[in-house]
């Protein structure tokens, strides 16, 4: 599963994804350990919560799906 890469068009830190499993087991999706690790369960819960949220299905952390899963990310840092 380290294979799996969650977004195409920036690198994730392995705190972003954990951010964006947090983000995802508090809108009921399941993507298994909060741990950073992008995982098969991890990717079905972006899939499910894209789906559910008309975005389009991925399985990624595209921007798209950044902009709402892991808040700030895409913005200036220094604005933080």
């Amino acid at each position: 599963t380290g294979t799996v890469r969650p977004a195409v068009d920036r690198i994730l830190t392995r705190g972003d994804i954990q951010v964006a499993e947090a983000h995802l087991q508090d809108f009921e999706f399941d993507p298994g350990p909060v741990d950073g690790l992008y995982t098969a369960e991890t990717q079905a819960a972006v899939r499910a919560y894209q789906a559910r949220y008309g975005l389009p299905v991925s399985g990624l952390l595209d921007y798209t799906t950044r902009l709402q899963l892991i808040p700030g990310l895409d913005y200036d840092k220094e604005s933080r």
